[in-house]
């Protein structure tokens, strides 16, 4: 903050370099976090339609939407055209692209409020 009014940015120094390691640390296991999310909405979609289809009981749907809201949306909107598994349901239709976008929204503002700190 004491920088602000400098025309220069002062020199790197050994915690602004540790902070910038551990920013690309959080990164990177955050992107296996969210594949995984994925990886397993997409799983799950696909166990609900075997469900569906043997008629035993069934996954609900707010867990697939819970899913949805922890950034595994695209597993999920895959699985269900994969699999045509609740693509006749609106909510379904329109809910998984609004969810996807506003995860892929606040991703953005978590990664420019970590690069506004360094």
């Amino acid at each position: 903050m004491i920088f602000l009014c400098l025309k220069k940015r002062p020199p790197m120094s050994f915690y602004v370099i540790i902070l910038y390691m551990a920013i690309e640390v959080i990164i990177k296991y955050l992107t296996y976090l969210i594949i995984a999310i994925n990886l397993l909405s997409f799983f799950i979609v696909f166990l609900d339609k075997k469900k569906a289809e043997n008629e035993t009981e069934r996954i609900s749907e707010k867990t697939l939407f819970a899913l949805a809201i922890l950034f595994g949306g695209i597993g999920i909107y895959f699985a269900m055209f994969s699999f045509h598994h609740k693509t006749k349901k609106w909510y379904f239709v329109l809910g998984i692209p609004f969810i996807i976008a506003a995860n892929i929204y606040l991703l953005n503002i978590a990664l420019n409020f970590l690069n506004r700190q360094v």
